[in-house]
Formats: C-alpha cells, sequence, structure tokens
C-alpha cells in the first residue's frame, strides 16, 4: 500500500493575519469542496487532539479522504477559532509566513511526494 503523508501545524495565538491571494484561492476550492464533506467521529478526535497538541500527521493510503479530512479540519479551525490558514508546499513556507503573534494553521498536503514507498512491495520483497 502506498501512503500519502499529511500534517497540519498549528499555532495559537491572538491577532488575524491577511493571507496571500493564492492562499484565498486554494482555501475557495476547499470551502467548495466542503459540500461533500460527511463529518465522521475522526474529525472529533483530530480536532480535540489539536487542542492539546501544536500538529497532527494524516497518514492513510491513497484515496481515503486524507485531503478532504485535512482541509475540513483547516477550516473549522478558522471558523470556530479565527486561525489563518496557510497552505504550504513544504516546510521553509512555515518559516516565511510564521508570525508569533497570530493565530495560523499550515496545511502541508503531502509532504513526502505524492508517489512514496509502498509498504506492500517492501513486505513482499521482504518475504522473496
Amino acid at each position: 500500500m502506498n501512503y500519502l503523508l499529511l500534517t497540519i501545524f498549528v499555532y495559537g495565538f491572538c491577532t488575524s493575519l491577511s493571507i496571500s491571494d493564492s492562499h484565498n484561492v486554494d482555501i475557495e476550492r476547499w470551502k467548495e469542496q466542503e459540500v461533500m464533506f460527511v463529518e465522521t467521529p475522526v474529525v472529533k478526535v483530530i480536532s480535540q487532539f489539536l487542542e492539546s497538541k501544536q500538529n497532527v500527521l494524516i497518514v492513510g493510503e491513497p484515496g481515503i479522504g486524507k485531503r478532504v479530512l485535512l482541509h475540513h479540519i483547516a477550516l473549522q479551525l478558522h471558523n470556530k477559532h479565527d486561525y489563518s490558514i496557510i497552505p504550504c508546499s513544504g516546510i521553509t513556507d512555515i518559516r516565511y509566513h510564521f508570525k508569533r503573534d497570530i493565530r495560523q494553521i499550515f496545511v502541508l498536503d503531502d509532504i513526502c511526494g505524492r508517489y512514496t514507498v509502498s509498504l506492500r512491495d517492501i513486505d513482499y520483497y521482504a518475504k522473496t
């Protein structure tokens, strides 16, 4: 099975941040996808986890909804707790956009690349 890694880094502070137009385009697309989202118990678990921790890594097989889940949680934090959403393509984006006095959620989608190591293939080759 191939694994796609998604992660959220959350920094909680007290003011707001205007984000770039490209980020707004991404976020608007997420809002359109949100119409089809069906909330499951895992959403509540991840949301509660993020209240006490600063990051979460969402891992699973391709096509099971990790990306949509990630976007839903980011939108939820934005709507309920006034976090600024910062879509990131890499760790350096966090350094560039991080503001110590601002509530921010950094969304790194597919941080290890879309095509990562297949654990099934590794297991198969280990047995042969």
